[in-house]
């Protein structure tokens, strides 16, 4: 058995402060790659993308998204990534799910990307609470549907809402 472990903490000051257990740490750390965060790697944030998509299709089968824009590939590649390829993983399957073609536009990016993109140096915690609100149940509210074949009673029993709600909902997202 082979295990692959990752961790953004220090293990070092963790064994120091009695936090992780030094015996483990040695059976555990035959070979350590210390990988920077994925805003010091900018060059890899195409590939990676592309990667997503590759993978995000096979799951989204009835999407088939064969490209990204340049528009919506640069506010990704200037975006800072604090929830590293797992958060870039999930704008990409975000955006796959609410493409409409066969292209990824910038207009299916969530909207805190589009302002780190015209506002450098201000991050994510620019946003109001409400749009900090918006953005998860949008998404939630939209693969639900996709989920459901987009039959709206479903959508709207499986959310806990009823469908007036649901359609107040998609009103004010513009989802169609």
């Amino acid at each position: 058995m082979r295990v692959i472990a990752a961790t953004n903490q220090s293990l070092d000051k963790l064994i120091k402060e009695g936090k992780f257990r030094e015996d483990l740490y040695y059976r555990l750390n035959v070979i350590s790659i210390e990988l920077p965060p994925l805003k010091d790697r900018r060059g890899d944030i195409r590939i990676l993308a592309e990667y997503f998509i590759q993978k995000h299709n096979k799951e989204h089968k009835d999407k088939k998204i064969i490209s990204i824009s340049q528009e919506a590939m640069d506010i990704l590649e200037k975006n800072d990534w604090p929830g590293n390829v797992r958060e870039l993983e999930n704008v990409i399957e975000r955006a796959i799910v609410l493409t409409r073609n066969n292209k990824i536009s910038k207009d299916v990016l969530p909207e805190a990307l589009h302002k780190n993109h015209m506002a450098p140096g201000k991050g994510k915690n620019n946003a109001t609470l409400k749009e900090s609100l918006e953005e998860p149940e949008k998404y939630m509210i939209l693969k639900v549907l996709q989920d459901a074949g987009g039959n709206k009673k479903k959508a709207a029993l499986k959310l806990g809402i009823n469908r007036t709600t649901l359609y107040n909902k998609m009103k004010k997202y513009k989802i169609i």
